[in-house]
């Protein structure tokens, strides 16, 4: 089960380093898959590649080789929450701290998009959720599985209710509300599908 999601991680890590290169080389089939389809912000694909890596050790720690897991999750889970947080505060606040074109600049016009740059509400509550499972994996505790698999089911069922938003093209079901979120890529909702169920198979590895 561990090697498993050490090969979710590495995909989903290898998905965000793509998706960065996408963004860099303007490549609007990786982007969005089609150009009238919500893109995957840059800010996301960061969160996804750090969030492999994350994924990743979090494995390594559950299987016993919890030392360099110590030294790489706090790095990586500081990053995703320092960007996702300040994301969040100003999307709840009404501000634009310019994280959202720190590094590449969203055209005003991006399809479903409240804020250029800016994801989904969800998405980055999905982040921090992760985040904070990284974090947690670091100790033991009682509730440490209870902690991994919920945080997982949690991030399934977002990137699942998304995934049914764009079957049944209901834009609701896939966050886009008019001026409060800007709607989930369809990308990002499968990602986080893969995510989500990494945490769940981990929850039954640590002891």
């Amino acid at each position: 089960m561990v090697r498993t999601v050490r090969i979710i991680a590495v995909a989903v890590a290898v998905s965000g380093l793509a998706e960065i290169f996408a963004w860099v080389f303007d490549i609007q089939a990786l982007k969005s898959v089609l150009p009238s389809m919500v893109t995957m912000k840059f800010s996301t694909a960061v969160s996804f590649f750090l969030s492999g890596i994350t994924l990743f050790f979090i494995a390594e720690s559950a299987h016993g080789r919890a030392s360099i897991a110590q030294a790489v999750i706090p790095v990586t889970t500081l990053l995703v929450m320092l960007v996702m947080a300040t994301l969040l505060a100003s999307s709840l606040f009404g501000l634009k701290t310019g994280i959202e074109d720190l590094f590449v600049e969203e055209e005003a016009a991006a399809v479903k998009t409240t804020v250029p740059g800016r994801p989904s509400l969800v998405t980055m509550a999905d982040f921090l959720v992760l985040a904070a499972a990284g974090i947690g994996s670091l100790f033991r505790y009682g509730w440490q599985k209870g902690h991994l698999y919920f945080s997982g089911a949690f991030i399934t069922a977002t990137g699942a209710l998304a995934l049914v938003g764009y079957i049944l093209g209901i834009e609701y079901l896939f966050f886009s509300w008019p001026g409060v979120s800007t709607g989930m890529a369809l990308i990002t909702a499968f990602l986080f599908e893969l995510l989500g169920a990494g945490l769940i198979m981990l929850s039954r590895v640590f002891t």
